[in-house]
This record gives structure tokens, sequence and C-alpha cells, in this order.
């Protein structure tokens, strides 16, 4: 089975959850009054509601995403659909989020973003909530 099977909804339930977590991402350090015009990094507390934030966020899609019946709902499907959310993620920060970040006039350190370990645990979320949905999705069958 290949892992872009069912590509298009991948893409753009992908994308839709991606423009959700950038959404309350930035409710979240608006919250919490972080201002990125004068910081270039988001304080301990902004990624730990992230992360808490993704879960659900994560765990909804993932549901919505094994909702149709030409997906076979398991643990594997899971994690193929997570990593899918991650590239798409990745190719919309490329194209769009780090360009506008370089032209403007925010302090922001990009490599401090992508290398800090919360970023990571971010990531091991997107793909470990979708397949433990799948898994537990499975097991209901």
């Amino acid at each position: 089975m290949s892992f872009w099977k069912n590509h298009w909804r991948k893409i753009y339930l992908g994308l839709i959850a991606y423009l959700v977590s950038f959404a309350i991402g930035i409710v979240n350090a608006q919250i919490m009054g972080v201002d990125f015009s004068q910081d270039s990094e988001a304080p301990t507390p902004v990624w730990i509601v992230g992360i808490l934030a993704q879960i659900p966020i994560m765990a909804l899609f993932a549901l919505w995403y094994f909702a149709s019946s030409k997906i076979m709902v398991n643990a594997k499907e899971g994690l193929r659909f997570g990593l899918a959310c991650i590239i798409i993620g990745f190719i919309v920060d490329v194209l769009i989020i780090i360009p506008s970040i370089l032209f403007s006039s925010a302090p922001a350190d990009i490599g401090a973003y992508y290398g800090n370990i919360f970023f990571w645990i971010t990531l091991v979320v997107t793909l470990v909530v979708p397949a433990l949905v799948g898994l537990l999705r499975s097991n209901r069958s």
C-alpha cells in the first residue's frame, strides 16, 4: 500500500489541521502576552499549551480522516496520516511562513524554533496520536 494512497484526503485534512494548529498557537501566544515583533522565541508555557492542544487537534483530524470507508482503520494508516501532516506543515513553512518571517522586521530565530525540543515533542505527538486513534478504532471493529 502506498504512503500517498488516499492522498487528497491526507493533503486537505493535513492542511486544515495545520491551519487550526497555527491559529490556536497564535491565539495562545496572544493570550499569554507574547509579542513576536519583539520576542524571537516562544516561552516554555506557550510551547506546553501548544503541545497539549495538539493532542485533541490530531485526534479529531484522525477521526475525520478515518471516517472515510476507503481508508483502512489501523495504527499504520494513522501513522501515515500523522507523517503526511508533518510533511504538509513543513511545505507550508518553507513556502509561506519562513519567507514571511525573513522579509519581516520580526527578530525570529528560525533555527532556534526548529531546534527546540518542544518542536520535536510536537512532531512526536503529531505522529503518535493518529496512530493511537487508528489502533483504538481498529480494535472496536
